[in-house]
């Protein structure tokens, strides 16, 4: 018994493998084995068996092309295949013999006999077919690879052209899903604007039509008058400055309002230019007493409380300017004064409100080039407004 040899059996019935396997293994030879052609060539090279048996009717590549497929490589030119198959029909061996097959066995073995017919070819046997017959096959076989060779080619061609339909079909599918998520996209950033727009210039309008109903009912005296009629203008070109900030955007950039609103950050959005200040004279008062008085006539006896409310959340704004421009942190200082400003305003800080803007403008520039004295401007200006609020207690 040779324990030295080794034998690669490529067959697809298991039961036929089992059955060789258990023949060989006790005649001292160790068996491996492969369930198709593709993986018996792929066996091949990896093991580099002494002997190869193999049936003819295995799957995917059939056993005269594997022989034919070995017998074209070089480490494995000289490895001798025999077919062991139960293929009997006349010119059956000849067509083994002639893809590359150096012997020929038929099922069912004897098995008396197949461990010494395994032997011989080991030892160099191997079976010859006469030159014509040889001729005869060979041109046979010729026009059969010829003929897989067409029909593999026609089906990949069916099965490429599938492939191009799917794909053509899956990019429609694709280019529809991305026009719609285009589509919802373009109205969620309507939505978006429009809030941003509402929420933008509700504040000064609320001041406009309060003043504007306290003067239609002749409220005021010639010099609460001329205060009314500053803070429109203000609240007019405040809202002036909003539109032509709509008018200079160039990218798309949101901020949260509320819980779960987002609205587009126009100052963000809009290319970067001077704000359009709104006036600040420096004899104007703290605060617009007809803005405060309006307050008051809507709010009645809580416009105490929030006023209390804006003096303390005013407070630590102010604190937090002088902070974060201190630590350079533009971003928190435009947060800052982005918060202050509505409610001054809402209450007749005007130019509070003012100066919260001009912060905001630095805020947007990183170098915040000039934040120290305007914060300092912010300070001054607080603690005006702190003392007018007081004195309206």
């Amino acid at each position: 018994m040779q324990m030295s040899h080794k034998i690669l059996y490529i067959e697809d019935d298991p039961f036929s493998r089992m059955l060789i396997r258990h023949i060989l293994e006790r005649a001292g030879y160790a068996v491996i084995e492969a369930a198709d052609g593709l993986s018996g060539i792929q066996v091949a090279l990896d093991q580099r068996p002494d002997l190869i048996l193999m049936d003819i009717h295995i799957s995917g590549l059939d056993g005269h092309e594997v022989a034919t497929k070995l017998k074209s490589m070089p480490d494995l030119a000289d490895t001798p295949i025999v077919a062991l198959t139960a293929s009997k029909a006349p010119g059956d061996r000849e067509r083994s013999l002639i893809s590359g097959c150096d012997g020929y066995i038929t099922k069912p073995i004897e098995q008396a006999t197949f461990v010494q017919q395994v032997r011989s070819f080991l030892e160099g046997a191997r079976e010859m077919i006469d030159q014509a017959e040889a001729n005869y096959y060979l041109r046979e076989y010729r026009d059969k690879l010829a003929d897989r060779l067409q029909a593999k080619v026609e089906e990949l061609t069916r099965l490429n052209a599938e492939l191009e339909l799917r794909v053509e079909e899956r990019t429609r599918e694709l280019r529809e899903a991305q026009d719609q998520l285009v589509a919802m996209q373009q109205e969620k950033a309507v939505v978006e604007l429009a809030n941003a727009v509402a929420h933008e210039l509700r504040q000064p309008q609320t001041v406009i039509l309060g003043l504007a109903e306290l003067i239609v009912n002749d409220r005021y005296d010639k010099t609460q008058l001329e205060h009314a009629l500053q803070s429109i203008i203000a609240q007019i070109r405040e809202m002036s400055r909003l539109i032509d900030t709509m008018g200079q955007l160039t990218s798309y950039k949101t901020k949260t309002f509320g819980r779960d609103i987002r609205i587009v950050d126009l100052e963000a959005s809009a290319e970067r230019k001077d704000p359009a200040s709104v006036p600040n004279p420096e004899n104007a008062p703290a605060i617009d007493l007809a803005v405060l008085n309006y307050l008051r006539g809507t709010m009645g006896e809580a416009t105490a409380d929030l006023l209390d409310l804006y003096l303390s959340n005013a407070s630590g704004l102010v604190a937090d300017m002088r902070q974060e421009a201190a630590q350079g942190d533009s971003k928190l200082l435009f947060q800052a004064a982005h918060t202050l400003k509505p409610g001054s305003a809402s209450l007749g800080a005007i130019p509070l409100a003012a100066l919260c803007a001009e912060v905001e403008f630095i805020g947007r520039d990183s170098a915040l080039v000039g934040a120290l004295e305007k914060v300092a401007q912010v300070e001054a200006e607080y603690q005006r407004v702190k003392a007018a609020l007081e004195a309206t207690h």
